[in-house]
């Protein structure tokens, strides 16, 4: 849920037209007010053919907004999420964590607190790999609402957009098999870790760039 818009510009680099589109995840309280602010954002742009990329929840929020777009994107990268989409794929964007958990860990207001007291510092360690940038890496991620990560999103994508998965953390790995089985392109590139797209983006852009073209 970082933002892209350093990955994006090093695509550009690479003389790609990319764009950065902004969710406002702060202010969110269900998953379809993100797939209205994705929605609105991508018809308003004057663009001919184009790819759709999403990481993490970003991802999930990508596959919920495909169905709901004037124009179908040419093709949609899903970079680490924790669910593919299908034709009858519902899903919350913290699948990971029981709901009684995360109810237990919201405040007063209805918000939870960083993401690295959602879990054990075990399971912390697998999505983010060997980093040790925790601190720096939490204060530029939003503060989100215990009703969006709770709420069902859609996930469903019909036949004729056969999705593009990387996996960048071994928490996601197992991903890779399920969207083979699929037929569908698939990436390793679990040594990067989790949060590569937002720390590393020339790195990653480099990876990228050839599987948008």
């Amino acid at each position: 849920m970082g933002s892209l818009g350093s990955l994006a510009a090093e695509l550009s680099s690479q003389n790609l037209d990319a764009r950065s589109l902004q969710i406002e995840w702060s202010e969110l309280t269900t998953p379809d007010e993100g797939v209205s602010q994705l929605r609105d954002q991508i018809d308003d742009l004057t663009i001919g053919d184009f790819g759709l990329v999403g990481h993490s929840a970003g991802a999930l929020l990508a596959s919920a907004t495909v169905e709901h777009l004037a124009k179908r994107p040419r093709r949609l990268v899903l970079i680490d999420p924790y669910l593919l989409p299908g034709t009858r794929v519902t899903g919350r964007l913290a699948g990971g964590f029981e709901p009684s958990h995360l109810e237990a860990l919201a405040g007063l207001d209805g918000r939870l607190p960083k993401w690295s007291q959602w879990g054990s510092a075990s399971s912390w360690k697998a999505v983010l790999d060997n980093t040790d940038r925790r601190d720096e890496i939490e204060a530029h991620l939003p503060s989100l609402a215990l009703s969006l990560v709770l709420a069902p999103i859609s996930l469903v994508v019909t036949k004729g957009l056969n999705p593009v998965v990387i996996a960048t953390s071994h928490a996601r790995s197992y991903l890779l098999g399920d969207a083979s089985k699929l037929g569908w392109e698939v990436h390793d590139w679990t040594t990067l870790g989790h949060l590569a797209p937002v720390t590393e983006p020339r790195t990653f852009a480099r990876l990228l760039g050839p599987v948008l073209t």
